[in-house]
């Protein structure tokens, strides 16, 4: 029921694979934050048949790992910076004059990797 939020997510991340390829940081991030955060939604929406309307990464996450366990949590501590930076492109893309270099895009993608992985587990368990 809730596959669209994945299939979702999967495709803004596609975007930021390509926005980096082309040099557009700053919409890498945003297309990645989009898609962690339509990621996380679905994976409260498996569990409780309905996922919040909020856009903030950071709550989400919180929102998960009081679902999942503290192993989101742990995840969520080890990349704050990136989170942070993923949150900053959010709300930039909408309104602010906002630039990420290629540095920082590359270790979006890096993190997105991760986070996908962390996604795929916490399926596999069949929670």
């Amino acid at each position: 029921m809730f596959e669209f939020l994945k299939d979702r997510g999967l495709r803004f991340y596609d975007e930021a694979r390509g926005d980096f390829e082309k040099g557009y940081y700053d919409f890498c991030l945003f297309h990645s934050e989009q898609m962690v955060q339509l990621l996380l939604k679905y994976l409260i929406a498996v569990k409780i048949d309905d996922f919040p309307r909020i856009h903030s990464v950071s709550r989400l996450f919180k929102e998960v790992a009081n679902l999942y366990g503290q192993g989101v949590m742990d995840f969520y501590r080890d990349n704050i910076s990136i989170i942070t930076a993923l949150e900053e492109a959010y709300v930039g893309a909408r309104y602010i004059d906002i630039e990420f270099d290629k540095e920082i895009a590359a270790q979006v993608l890096d993190f997105g990797e991760r986070f996908l992985k962390m996604v795929e587990e916490i399926r596999s368990r069949g929670h």
